[in-house]
């Protein structure tokens, strides 16, 4: 994910903002930020920065406000807010320079589009005078059409308004009206921002199609949308997902689909994969809260030899026997190497006899043997006298902090025996603490000149 700080600049004066969430809504996206008690909003379109403003309040029914509620939103921390800071600056701008940024970066239309973003910041009448200089200005070149591309958006910016009436119903434009009754491929070549904007209340799937490569994370949050209505298949798009973020981010972007349709079973499935591939198992059997989910062979191969490495990070009891009865009952080679891990992993958080338990169902010499050692470890907890023997089973299942606490009572108790201290040395020895280890085989040689 992309760390980099947002410092929003002026001239000389520069301010680190911390990104709290944004929104995706039509071609514009709005990250709300914070300094101290300071509320800022960056803009960007179609995913190149714009401008920020500081505000205290939005209007309900302002362009940012309809964002904000009908939008696809994103809590930070999210790689649709993330892959935004491209450059870590922003600078802020006054109106003036504003405009003159725009001007020679965008249509008069895209102007006319961007300056609406601005109304909850900015008097309506002040932007509206604006869009109306840059309806003439394109009107005066004699480019009726895209003339009327702007009233288009006038009629949403400010539909009562007595200049946008008339032009409306003027039968210069009257013409062009049937333009906006074409299907979606076909307003996509003539008014390309308009039937955005239209497919995106619409909720039609073909602008996923028609958005062009550049603007993946449009194409994501419209997903994400669609995947919240149910219009889509998830693993349709999975492999532009994989093209776009990395699998760390990916992941993500699963997490934020599973948490708007929860009871989507492919995208469950497709986070639980995610999270096997990544290793991480705890949030893997959290998504699926114990239930079965179907894994394919090569994901229980993937699972198993997580399970069987040094260390799968894994050390709730449920989850390993969720994971096992899924490994289990399609069989496998490994089974006694799986119980073996089992153990060492979940013995330092649960007693010997909760981990028995789950090998009731269990059968086999091995498996009698493991819950053997188990029982003996719960007798003997308590049996001072069997401290070295306990130790030594601890050590067989690697808590080897434990098998030292052991072999010291055993010390303790029987300081003429050369045993406990023989371990207690080659311990201390394999944790890298050659200090302890040498004065327990200095130990050693004092026990055994006094035996002879």
């Amino acid at each position: 994910m992309n760390e980099q700080e947002w410092i929003l600049s002026q001239n000389k004066d520069k301010r680190v903002v911390e990104p709290l969430r944004a929104v995706y809504y039509e071609r514009a996206q709005i990250v709300e930020a914070v300094q101290g008690r300071s509320m800022y909003y960056l803009f960007f379109y179609k995913e190149q920065y714009v401008t920020a403003v500081q505000a205290k309040k939005i209007k309900y029914n302002s362009f940012i406000g309809r964002a904000f509620r009908h939008g696809l939103v994103c809590e930070a921390p999210h790689p649709l807010i993330d892959h935004l800071n491209g450059s870590g600056r922003f600078p802020a701008s006054t109106y003036n320079s504003l405009l003159q940024h725009l001007s020679g970066k965008y249509t008069n239309q895209e102007q006319a589009y961007i300056l609406t973003f601005l109304e909850s910041f900015l008097p309506k009448k002040k932007l509206l005078q604006e869009i109306k200089t840059l309806f003439y200005e394109v009107r005066r070149q004699g480019k009726m059409f895209h003339s009327y591309r702007i009233i288009r958006l006038l009629m949403d910016f400010a539909p009562r308004h007595r200049f946008v009436k008339e032009l409306s119903h003027d039968l210069q434009f009257q013409k062009f009206e049937e333009i906006y009754d074409l299907p979606a491929e076909q307003l996509w070549e003539k008014d390309p921002l308009y039937a955005e904007k239209y497919l995106f209340h619409n909720r039609d799937e073909s602008l996923l199609s028609m958005l062009p490569s550049e603007t993946r994370l449009e194409f994501t949050a419209f997903l994400l949308l669609l995947m919240q209505e149910k219009t889509i298949v998830p693993g349709q798009y999975e492999s532009e997902l994989a093209s776009a973020f990395s699998p760390e981010e990916r992941l993500r972007i699963l997490e934020h689909a599973q948490g708007l349709v929860p009871e989507d079973r492919e995208v469950e499935q497709l986070l639980f994969s995610g999270y096997l591939a990544a290793q991480r198992l705890n949030d893997a059997f959290l998504l699926t809260g114990g239930e079965e989910i179907s894994l394919s062979s090569r994901e229980r191969g993937m699972l198993e030899d997580i399970l069987l490495s040094e260390n799968p990070g894994l050390t709730s009891l449920p989850a390993w026997e969720r994971f096992l009865r899924e490994i289990l009952k399609h069989g496998t080679e490994e089974e006694t190497p799986l119980l073996e891990a089992l153990i060492r992993n979940t013995l330092p958080h649960y007693s010997p006899g909760e981990i028995r338990g789950t090998f009731d169902s269990r059968t086999g010499v091995e498996a009698e043997e493991l819950k053997e050692k188990l029982s003996f470890m719960e007798m003997w907890e308590e049996d001072l006298d069997r401290m070295e023997d306990l130790g030594t089973l601890y050590y067989e299942f690697d808590w080897k902090e434990k098998a030292l606490e052991c072999f010291q009572y055993a010390s303790e108790m029987s300081p003429e025996k050369v045993g406990p201290v023989q371990w207690l040395a080659k311990i201390y020895k394999e944790l890298g603490k050659e200090k302890e280890a040498a004065s327990y085989r200095e130990l050693e040689k004092q026990i055994r000149k006094l035996s002879l």
